[in-house]
C-alpha cells in the first residue's frame, strides 16, 4: 500500500495528469425527473430555491485513457437538511471521457482528485442545463441549479 498523500499533493498530481489528457466526450447515460409537489418550486424569479446536490463519482482506466461517471441527484425545494422532502428530483448519470496519447499508469487516488476537480468542472454545466430543461419540461418555473463553486 502506498503512503498517504496530502490533498494538496494529490491535486497537484491531478493537474499533472490532466495535461496528459484530451477531453473526448460528455454524454448522458441516464436522466430522469420527478415532481413531488408541483406548487412548491414555482416561485417568482429572483428568489432562491433551496437545492441539494449529491454526486457519486466513479472512474475507469482503459487502453484509450480515463473515463469518469458522475451520478447526480438534485433535490429542489424542501429543507437543506432533508432532501427527502424535496418538491422535485432530477437524477442523471453523466459520463466524461478523456483520451491519453500514451498508456496511463492507473493511480486511483490521483484519478479521484482529477475527477473531483477537472471532471466535475467539465460535467457541471451539462448537469445544470439538464436540471433547467427537465424542470421546464415538467412544468416547473423559477427553480434553477446555481453556478459551480470550486472548492479549495
Amino acid at each position: 500500500m502506498s503512503e498517504t498523500r496530502s490533498d494538496e499533493e494529490l491535486f497537484e498530481q491531478a493537474d499533472e495528469l490532466i495535461r496528459q489528457l484530451e477531453l473526448v466526450s460528455v454524454t448522458f447515460d441516464r436522466a430522469a425527473g420527478e415532481i413531488r409537489n408541483r406548487s412548491a418550486p414555482d416561485i417568482p424569479s429572483g428568489q432562491d430555491v433551496p437545492t441539494h446536490v449529491t454526486l457519486m463519482l466513479a472512474h475507469r482506466f482503459d487502453e484509450e485513457g480515463l473515463t469518469f461517471k458522475h451520478d447526480a441527484k438534485v433535490a429542489i425545494g424542501g429543507s437543506d437538511e432533508d432532501a427527502d422532502d424535496a418538491a422535485a428530483i432530477v437524477e442523471a448519470s453523466i459520463v466524461v471521457q478523456f483520451r491519453a496519447e500514451s498508456p496511463l499508469v492507473p493511480d486511483h487516488e490521483r484519478a479521484l482528485a482529477l475527477g473531483q476537480t477537472h471532471s466535475h468542472r467539465v460535467m457541471y454545466p451539462y448537469l445544470r442545463e439538464l436540471v433547467q430543461s427537465m424542470l421546464a419540461r415538467l412544468g416547473v418555473s423559477g427553480a434553477t441549479l446555481g453556478l459551480f463553486k470550486a472548492v479549495g
